[in-house]
C-alpha cells in the first residue's frame, strides 16, 4: 500500500514529475520526485547520484532524505519538504547589507560541507536556494557532477563546456558567481575565487578598509562639491564626470525611485553597452522594465544570460536579430535546456542563419532530435546530410537522423 498520497504536482516534464504528498503514517508533508523515464541509463544515473548525496548529507542547509521507492517501473525519492521562501523573494524584501553578507557566509559554510561528499553541485540557480529561519538551503541535485568530471548532464542530455578539463571546487564557485553577486550585490565578489576561504579573507580586507574608504569617498564628494559646479541632471553628472557604471550604482545613485523615465532609458543602454553578465542581472533586478523600451529589456536579458526567463516569442524576436555562432548556439540550447519548441517556420529561419556555422548546425540536429522524441513536427534541410566538414560525433548524429528519415529536401 502506498503510504504517500498526492496532495499536488509541482512539476511534470517527460522526464520527471515533482509532488507534494502526505504521510499517512506520520501526516507530514513531504517532497515525491519520481522517474518517468526508468530505461534511460543516464537519467537513472542522476537519480541513483542524487539518492547517494542526500544520504552523505548531514545539517540544516539540505533537506533529508526519507525514503527510496523503487519498483519494476518506478523510481522515486521522497525527502523533507522545506517551508522556507525562495531566494528571489527574500532579496525583494531588500535585507540589510549585513544581512546578506550573514547569508553568503552561511551558504559558503553549506558549499563547504556539501563538497565534503565529493561533489560539486554546478547547477546554481536562485530557484536552487530556499530560505528557512534567515538560513540558506540547497535543494535538487540532480544536476551535482562528481569532483575531477568533465562532463555535465541535464534532462539526461550531455550539455556542452567550453573546455573538457577536469571540473575542481574552482569552477564550481566561477559556476556560482552571479548567485554571490545576486545576494551581495557588490563589486568585489565578482573576482574568481579558488577556495570559500579566499571568499571570507576578501571579505574581511573589504569590512575593515569600509571605514576609510567611507571617509574617503565622503572627502571626494564635499571637495568636487566646492570646486566644480555638479549638474542637476543625473545624465549630464554621469557624463562630465566620466566615473564608471559601477561606482554610481554602489553609491546608490541610480535607484529606480531617483530615475525618472529618460534616466532610465539611458542608463539601461549603457549597461547594455558594457556586455557585463552579472552588471545586466543587477539591472534587471531594479529597473522597471515596464518604462523602458522592449527591445532593450531583450537584450538586457540577453546579456544578462537570464535564459530561463524567455518566452518563445521573445526567442523568435533575438533569433531576427542574432548572427554570431556562439549566440545562435546559445539560443539552441536554451531550446533543448528548458524544452521550448520551435514552429516550423521558426525552425526554417534559424536552419538558414546557421548553415555555414557547423558547430551550431550539430547543435541544431540534436534539438530536432529531441523534437523528434517528443513528437513535434520537425525541420532538418537535407543539406546539413551533405556537409563534409562535420566532425565524428556530428556524422553519428547525421546518421542517426538518416535512420530516423527526419531530413528534408524542401529548403525555403
Amino acid at each position: 500500500m502506498n503510504r504517500y498520497k498526492t496532495k499536488e504536482i509541482v512539476c511534470f516534464t517527460n522526464f520527471s514529475k515533482v509532488e507534494i504528498v502526505e504521510d499517512e503514517k506520520t501526516g507530514n508533508e513531504l517532497i515525491k520526485k519520481t522517474m518517468l523515464k526508468t530505461e534511460d541509463p543516464v537519467l537513472r544515473h542522476q537519480y541513483l547520484q542524487e539518492i547517494e548525496i542526500l544520504s552523505r548529507l548531514r545539517g540544516i542547509y539540505y533537506p533529508h532524505l526519507i525514503d527510496v521507492i523503487e519498483e519494476q517501473n518506478t523510481l522515486a525519492i521522497i525527502e523533507e519538504k522545506i517551508e522556507g521562501q525562495s531566494l528571489e523573494t527574500w532579496l525583494e524584501q531588500n535585507p540589510a547589507y549585513k544581512t546578506r553578507i550573514r547569508f553568503l557566509l552561511e551558504l559558503l559554510d553549506a558549499i563547504d560541507s556539501f563538497h565534503q561528499t565529493g561533489y560539486l553541485y554546478i547547477d546554481w540557480k536562485p530557484s536552487n536556494v530556499l530560505v528557512l529561519n534567515g538560513s540558506p538551503v540547497l535543494v535538487d541535485f540532480n544536476g551535482c557532477i562528481p569532483s575531477k568530471t568533465s562532463s555535465i548532464y541535464v534532462f539526461s542530455q550531455e550539455l556542452p563546456s567550453q573546455s573538457k578539463a577536469l571540473k575542481s571546487i574552482k569552477d564550481d564557485l566561477a559556476y556560482a558567481s552571479p548567485l554571490f553577486y545576486q545576494i551581495v550585490q557588490r563589486s568585489w565578489i565578482k573576482k574568481q575565487f579558488t577556495s570559500t576561504n579566499a571568499i571570507r579573507k576578501r571579505y574581511k580586507q573589504r569590512r575593515n578598509k569600509r571605514k576609510i574608504l567611507a571617509l574617503f569617498l565622503l572627502l571626494s564628494v564635499l571637495f568636487f562639491g566646492l570646486c566644480q559646479f555638479q549638474p542637476r541632471n543625473l545624465i549630464d553628472q554621469y557624463i562630465a564626470q566620466g566615473r564608471p557604471l559601477y561606482h554610481w550604482i554602489e553609491e546608490g545613485k541610480l535607484e529606480r525611485s531617483l530615475l525618472e523615465e529618460k534616466e532610465q532609458n539611458y542608463f539601461t543602454n549603457e549597461v547594455i553597452r558594457t556586455k557585463d553578465p552579472l552588471l545586466c542581472r543587477y539591472w534587471l533586478e531594479k529597473i522597471d522594465t515596464h518604462s523602458i523600451d522592449a527591445q532593450n529589456v531583450l537584450f538586457l536579458k540577453w546579456q544578462a544570460g537570464k535564459d530561463e526567463d524567455f518566452e518563445p516569442s521573445e526567442l523568435f524576436l533575438l533569433l531576427k536579430e542574432l548572427g554570431q555562432e556562439d549566440d545562435l548556439i546559445r539560443l539552441i540550447e536554451i531550446c533543448i535546456e528548458h524544452q521550448i519548441v520551435l514552429s516550423i517556420d521558426q525552425q526554417k529561419e534559424l536552419a538558414q542563419k546557421i548553415e555555414v556555422h557547423d558547430r551550431a548546425i550539430k547543435r541544431y540536429i540534436q534539438l530536432i532530435l529531441l523534437y523528434a522524441s517528443m513528437e513535434k513536427e520537425t525541420y532538418l534541410p537535407d543539406a546539413f546530410d551533405r556537409i563534409q566538414t562535420m566532425d565524428e560525433e556530428g556524422r553519428e548524429l547525421i546518421d542517426l537522423c538518416d535512420q530516423l528519415q527526419l531530413f528534408t529536401s524542401e529548403f525555403t
